[in-house]
């Protein structure tokens, strides 16, 4: 017997904006259930949170100065929603203005009090900062600083563990891998 895949609860009636034609089947498979918008970078002008629940953009159906006028366009939002930057050949510039952006969601410059007030709005933003590897890191760098407080072992912990398990899949890479390099002295 076998059974129909279902969508996670979470998504069913949810308002998703998907730019890209090729994020089309996305209707019948992961996003099954949700309300999904098919359009073009001109409809970023203006969304907002009330227009959709999360927004897919496909950056490979779009040329990189389109792109950035799209993204440039939801960076001038007072509400945007959470926005997915899909594609395998993302421009260097929209690279790294998501990893400026990356930067200024973790607690380098504010403290997690701070920033869970402003993700509490969306559990999407909220997840991608609880994901961030410095959240921990700096977060125990401000508690015994600032605070005079013993650092955040758990999530220290867990980084030190994941810093371990690549070091240690790196090495091993590195090690099948070294025959293979040109020897120059």
């Amino acid at each position: 017997m076998t059974t129909q895949p279902t969508s996670p609860p979470g998504l069913k009636g949810r308002r998703v904006l998907a730019m890209g034609q090729a994020l089309k089947g996305l209707s019948q498979g992961p996003l099954k259930g949700a309300r999904l918008e098919l359009a073009g970078l001109e409809r970023l002008v203006g969304v907002g949170s009330a227009d959709a629940d999360l927004v897919i953009i496909d950056a490979d159906a779009w040329d990189a100065p389109e792109l950035a006028a799209g993204i440039q366009a939801l960076t001038l939002c007072s509400a945007a929603p959470p926005v997915l930057l899909v594609g395998t050949q993302l421009p260097t510039s929209v690279v790294r203005n998501l990893l400026r952006l990356v930067f200024y969601l973790s607690p380098s410059l504010y403290s997690v009090a701070q920033l869970k007030a402003f993700t509490e709005r969306s559990r999407i933003m909220d997840a991608i900062f609880s994901l961030n590897p410095f959240t921990p890191l700096l977060e125990s760098y401000r508690n015994v600083i600032y605070y005079q407080q013993s650092p955040e072992w758990t999530g220290l912990g867990v980084l030190l563990a994941i810093s371990v398990v690549l070091l240690l899949g790196g090495l091993i890479f590195f090690k099948r891998s070294e025959p293979s390099f040109a020897k120059v002295l």
